[in-house]
């Protein structure tokens, strides 16, 4: 495997703001060290955030749990819900989305 840099995907931010699903944590670990003595980063795709409600300290809570079996070095969530209409939600969700990525250590990637 010569990838340097990978992206996970499936995964969700619940209505209850936890980071929904599990990988094998040995196959995990041993992803990570190849990545890292390549020089590389994993980010978890958290999918579409579509809840209209959104709590920060729960969310933090889950980042702390996810990332203290799964070391990741940030995620990547997409704020926008497509459906029959296409909507926006609060900004105020983004922002706290990346300011407990931040308060986490880890990197941010919104779209």
């Amino acid at each position: 495997m010569r990838a340097k840099n990978f992206v996970f995907g499936g995964y969700a931010i619940g209505q209850n703001a936890e980071i929904e699903r599990d990988w094998p944590e040995d196959e995990f670990k041993d992803l990570k060290a190849h990545v890292e003595s390549l020089g590389g980063k994993i980010l978890l795709n958290l999918g579409r955030y579509i809840a209209d409600t959104f709590n920060k300290t729960a969310f933090g809570q889950s980042v702390k749990n996810f990332t203290d079996r799964y070391p990741v070095d940030g995620f990547q969530v997409r704020i926008v819900f497509e459906g029959s209409e296409r909507r926006w939600h609060d900004p105020k969700h983004a922002k706290e989305i990346l300011e407990v990525t931040k308060e986490a250590g880890k990197k941010a990637a919104l779209w």
